[in-house]
C-alpha cells in the first residue's frame, strides 16, 4: 500500500527566511503534545499585518513535510472564494470517495473535514491563513483527527478561540532586523558602519518583516544607492 503524501501550500519555500527559531519551538512543542484523547492539537498566532505571521506558518509547514507529515494542507482563508478554492484543490489532491469538479464547494468543503476527523492513520497539518472571521474557524474546524491545526490572524479575539493556543507574533528586535537587512542584501561582511546603518534603518521600519523585506529589496537593486546609509533620508 503507497504512502498518502499530499501537500497543497501555496507558496514557495522562502530560502531567505530568517529567525524564528523561538517562536517556532514553542509552536511546534504545543502541536505535538502528547494527548491521551483524540481532540486535535491546535495553535493560533496573531499579530499586527506585515509582521510575518503568513511566512512563519509556510516555513512550519514546510518544515512539517519535510519531516514526514502525510498531508499539509494550506487553506487561504481570508475569503469565502479562496477558501473555496482551497478546500477544493485539497479534495482533488487527496482524490477523496465522491469528489467531483461539478460538487458545489460546500459538498467538498464536507467532504474534506470529514476526511480529516476519520484518517486516523495519516498525519496531517492544517493551516488557516490570514482568517478574517469567525464563521471560518466554527464552521472549518475539524472536531477529531490525527492532526494539528495552525490558525494565522491579526485578532486576538480570532486567536483565542477555538484554537487551544494563542501566540503573539513580535515584532524583529532592532539587532534582528539589522541582520535581516544585511542578508537580504548579501552584506553580512560589510564595515562597522554598514551595520550601524542597518540597524538605523530597521528602527524606521518599526521591526515589521515584510516592510524591511521590501525596503532590503529595493535598497538592493536600485543603483543610486552606494550604501545603506545612502538610503537613511528617504525613509525619514
Amino acid at each position: 500500500m503507497n504512502t498518502l503524501l499530499v501537500n497543497t501550500l501555496s507558496y514557495q519555500h522562502n530560502p531567505a527566511f530568517y529567525g524564528r527559531k523561538e517562536l517556532f519551538q514553542e509552536i511546534d512543542g504545543h502541536l505535538h503534545a502528547r494527548q491521551e484523547d483524540s481532540l486535535i492539537r491546535s495553535v493560533a498566532t496573531w499579530g499586527t499585518g506585515g509582521i510575518g505571521k503568513s511566512q512563519i506558518a509556510l516555513e512550519y509547514a514546510q518544515q512539517q513535510w519535510l519531516a514526514g507529515t502525510n498531508v499539509v494542507l494550506w487553506i487561504a482563508s481570508e475569503t469565502e472564494a479562496g477558501i473555496a478554492k482551497s478546500f477544493n484543490e485539497a479534495a482533488s489532491r487527496l482524490d477523496l470517495p465522491g469528489y467531483l469538479e461539478t460538487n458545489t464547494s460546500y459538498q467538498n468543503r464536507f467532504a474534506m473535514l470529514q476526511w480529516l476527523q476519520k484518517s486516523s492513520r495519516v498525519a496531517w497539518l492544517l493551516i488557516l491563513d490570514n482568517v478574517e472571521d469567525q464563521k471560518v474557524l466554527s464552521e472549518d474546524w475539524p472536531r477529531t483527527g490525527n492532526g494539528s491545526i495552525l490558525v494565522t490572524c491579526r485578532s486576538e479575539i480570532l486567536a483565542a478561540s477555538p484554537a487551544a493556543v494563542a501566540i503573539e507574533i513580535p515584532a524583529f528586535t532592532t539587532n534582528e532586523s539589522g541582520e535581516l537587512i544585511m542578508n537580504i542584501m548579501s552584506k553580512e561582511n560589510a564595515s562597522k558602519d554598514g551595520h550601524l546603518a542597518a540597524h538605523e534603518l530597521s528602527e524606521k521600519l518599526g521591526g515589521l518583516a515584510l516592510a524591511i523585506d521590501i525596503v532590503a529589496k529595493q535598497i538592493k537593486i536600485r543603483r543610486r544607492f552606494r550604501t545603506i546609509r545612502d538610503c537613511l533620508p528617504y525613509y525619514d
